[in-house]
């Protein structure tokens, strides 16, 4: 009777234990996701708060460049001639991109109504706002909570209290041409009808960004948004926090 009582006792005891291992390695070990975490919750509790600060942060952390842009003066040597680079597209001979940047820009001007060959020197001076920052579009910042797999983002290390993040590539976030009024424009007026307006814009747009980004927005933009970040993850208790790229995560 003695044997029987400690079996009984003891039988619910195992079968516990062993129910717990099989929840805590079920997934490692069988590729099998139950939904029940018995130690991790705190964690994903946590990462989850980080990227969703991350994603509200950098919403409003951006770096702005103001540009002013001369057209088509900035864009045309005074030694090329449309004449000469049509020339050289007739017989033939391949133009640099430079070249085939000129010969756009000619094509533009002749479009919308500027006169390169005036002795005025027609030009317009349209002035714009770019804005480098991270896009979460599709990422697992833009919805952590419905994320399978948030190590590959984000890892928190409670021995050291150090965050490990991986943040998506800077963009240019917008690229807004401002409207010139009569009240704001102190150069010559040039008559160019919405049509002509829209034509110069789309490829003053693609110019600028092109010319930001020479000039280091995404680099500037990396730089400020981590700096930032990292002030407010120290400040909120973390120790460490480290930003990997993908490729070393």
């Amino acid at each position: 009777m003695g044997k029987i009582k400690r079996y009984l006792i003891t039988f619910p005891v195992i079968l516990i234990i062993l129910i717990a291992l099989f929840l805590v390695f079920s997934k490692r070990l069988f590729n099998i996701d139950l939904g029940i975490s018995l130690f991790s919750d705190s964690e994903r509790t946590t990462s989850v708060a980080v990227l969703r600060d991350v994603r509200e942060i950098c919403s409003f952390n951006t770096i702005e460049y103001i540009y002013k842009i001369v057209f088509p003066l900035d864009f045309l040597p005074e030694d090329v001639a449309r004449e000469v680079l049509a020339d050289k597209q007739r017989k033939g001979v391949t133009l640099n991109p430079a070249e085939m940047v000129y010969l756009e820009v000619y094509d533009l001007c002749r479009e919308i109504g500027i006169d390169t060959a005036s002795k005025r020197g027609d030009f317009v001076v349209v002035t714009s706002v770019v804005k480098g920052g991270y896009d979460f579009t599709g990422t697992v910042f833009e919805d952590p909570e419905s994320a399978v797999n948030l190590n590959d983002t984000v890892r928190i290390n409670k021995e050291e209290n150090s965050l490990v993040i991986r943040l998506p590539d800077p963009v240019i976030a917008d690229c807004i041409i401002e409207d010139a009024t009569s009240e704001n424009y102190p150069y010559p007026d040039i008559a160019i009808n919405p049509e002509g307006w829209k034509k110069l814009t789309s490829f003053l747009s693609e110019k600028i960004k092109e010319l930001v980004i020479e000039d280091g927005i995404l680099v500037r933009a990396d730089e400020k948004g981590k700096e930032f970040l990292e002030r407010f993850f120290l400040d909120a208790g973390f120790s460490k926090v480290i930003f990997l790229q993908e490729e070393n995560i």
